[in-house]
């Protein structure tokens, strides 16, 4: 358990791989959110890696509040807890929209992708800093909790000859608050591991009006997950060379 909560922490603080960041094209990267809206994500589901898998389905729920907004900043609270009570994350870091960065108490300024929020009205071809790694692949209307929603869906692929893992992360357009996460893992060497898992929102108050936890919704959604990707740091201790991807 203790191990677990250890790959939590990591997870909240992303794949996070040093690359160099550049200005990005002409588009506006700004904060969409204000203090005190949220997401908790809940849902958790995975196949493959039986150990692996187990330890998910053991996570409750994750939540990110905004604590703070300064500028192009915006720093998030993240809390959860396991199904069987126990809390895990009680963190913060600072996530800057613009230049695709975020700073925590161990790290300032690393680059990051898939976290747990990018830059607000983003659509479809527009680069998410860090300007190099990914972009808005598609913009479509999807529904949560039966109303309609504008979202940003980010795909990527990080690979060695060892192994790949892809990620599938939908941001709320107008915020850019992660809503969906999904990430599928298979590493052949040393010893071939395969695993896929995610989580979706389950409450939110960021349509201005608190969207209550829907339980009947199916474990599994269009895409989801947590960010545990820091999991597959710890699995892939050779893969430093890309940015941190979050969770």
């Amino acid at each position: 358990m203790v191990d677990f909560k250890c790959r939590i922490a990591l997870s909240l603080t992303l794949v996070l791989i040093a690359a160099f960041v550049v200005p990005v094209s002409a588009v506006s990267y700004n904060p969409g959110v204000s203090v005190g809206q949220y997401v908790k994500m809940g849902n958790y589901w995975g196949i493959g890696d039986t150990d692996f898998v187990n330890n998910v389905k053991e996570m409750d729920w994750l939540k990110y509040e905004v604590i703070a907004v300064n500028g192009n900043e915006v720093t998030l609270a993240s809390s959860g807890r396991l199904k069987n009570g126990t809390a895990v994350g009680g963190g913060a870091a600072t996530y800057n929209v613009e230049a695709g960065t975020m700073s925590t108490q161990y790290a300032n300024n690393t680059p990051y992708t898939n976290g747990p929020i990018i830059a607000a009205n983003l659509s479809q071809g527009d680069i998410v800093p860090p300007p190099g790694y990914l972009k808005v692949n598609r913009t479509e209307t999807m529904v949560y909790f039966g109303v309609s929603r504008k979202v940003n869906i980010v795909n990527s692929t990080w690979s060695t000859p060892d192994d790949a893992v892809n990620y599938d992360v939908v941001y709320d357009q107008i915020t850019g608050m992660m809503l969906e996460i999904q990430v599928e893992s298979n590493q052949t060497q040393p010893t071939p591991v395969y695993m896929k898992y995610g989580s979706s929102v389950v409450e939110t108050n960021i349509s201005g009006q608190v969207i209550p936890e829907f339980t009947s919704l199916p474990a599994f959604t269009v895409v989801g997950l947590l960010t545990l990707l820091a999991v597959m740091t710890h699995k892939r201790e050779h893969t430093t060379s890309k940015p941190i991807h979050s969770p």
